[in-house]
């Protein structure tokens, strides 16, 4: 999900496959480091188990996370993402 006009993207780590010492955790990517091609994810974000869809609430200064696995309903302070 882009956040920050573009400047971030926000994307879920499910850990689909259960991948042993992997977490479940949504990553912050600086967009501008991605597309030049260098080290580009600056933050994580502690989700539940397997985040799996977002959506930005009106304003975009709220994002929302499905929880899958866990059931729950995520909310993320867009303005306070690394």
């Amino acid at each position: 999900m882009l956040v920050d006009h573009g400047s971030r993207v926000i994307v879920a780590d499910s850990n689909r496959f259960a991948v042993r010492g992997a977490a479940a955790d949504l990553d912050v990517v600086n967009v501008a480091a991605a597309l030049s091609g260098k080290t580009a994810v600056i933050g994580h974000i502690p989700a539940g188990l397997f985040p799996r869809e977002m959506a930005l609430a009106p304003g975009g200064s709220m994002l929302l996370v499905t929880n899958f696995l866990s059931g729950q309903l995520e909310a993320v302070s867009v303005p306070t993402v690394p």
